[in-house]
């Protein structure tokens, strides 16, 4: 990504940052901060790092006519209401990336902890073998998970000081094969294959849209995978 280099550099001045401070609170190097404010690229999770230390979403600091969806870096996540799409999508997907963004008060915790406990318990890595994971796809039990997760929604919904939602969205990226052993369980095969990532962020009910950078490593041209099947592992 390319950044914005009027914006950053205002951004850190603004917070009395040196180029040196900046750098050391978003564990980069100095030389990093210097490229940026140069006009050259850095990673999609380097400016977001930059960003949280400057009390800014990244979007703020990109140049968009230089750094856009087209250029395969940005994701965007949209309202989700329907449990039944969120547990598929993240019972088949490789990685979640999920967070809270909203300002939290104590009496919404209990909640979306309870919330974000019962997404990871759909992921693949959460179950002890195979065979139990491929139980957890069956449509009978995908649907039971799917209306409790309706039931969280709603209750988010509801919350006070102010509701909750869901953003959510999925994108492809490289990254390596996973299968199971009975001696090792989960194992990483070193195959690189196209995976899938499921995205969520928790916000308040006025937030619509939020674009994020993608993670890992985009899926080139033509590319051909190591492996034949399309199972997410």
């Amino acid at each position: 990504m390319i950044c914005n280099v009027e914006k950053l550099v205002s951004l850190r001045e603004a917070k009395l940052m040196t180029q040196e401070k900046l750098a050391a609170q978003a564990r980069v190097n100095r030389r990093t901060i210097q490229r940026m404010e140069a006009g050259e690229p850095v990673s999609p999770e380097i400016v977001q790092n930059v960003a949280s230390e400057l009390g800014v979403e990244y979007t703020e600091i990109i140049d968009v006519n230089k750094s856009s969806d087209n250029a395969n870096e940005i994701v965007t996540l949209r309202e989700e209401k329907s449990g039944l799409r969120i547990v598929r999508g993240v019972s088949m997907s490789r990685y979640v990336n999920m967070k809270p963004e909203f300002e939290p008060w104590p009496n919404q915790l209990t909640q979306v902890k309870y919330f974000m406990d019962f997404i990871w318990g759909l992921h693949m890595f959460n179950f002890e073998n195979y065979e139990e994971y491929e139980k957890s796809l069956d449509d009978n039990i995908q649907m039971e998970k799917a209306a409790e997760l309706n039931f969280m929604l709603g209750l988010m919904e509801e919350l006070e000081p102010e509701g909750l939602h869901v953003l959510y969205g999925e994108y492809i990226r490289l990254g390596n094969g996973w299968s199971w052993t009975t001696d090792k369980g989960w194992r990483d095969n070193k195959l690189v294959t196209p995976v899938k990532i499921a995205a969520i962020r928790i916000t308040s009910l006025d937030v619509k849209i939020i674009k994020i950078p993608f993670t890992g490593k985009p899926v080139p041209e033509n590319f051909r995978p190591d492996l034949d099947d399309d199972v997410p592992f």
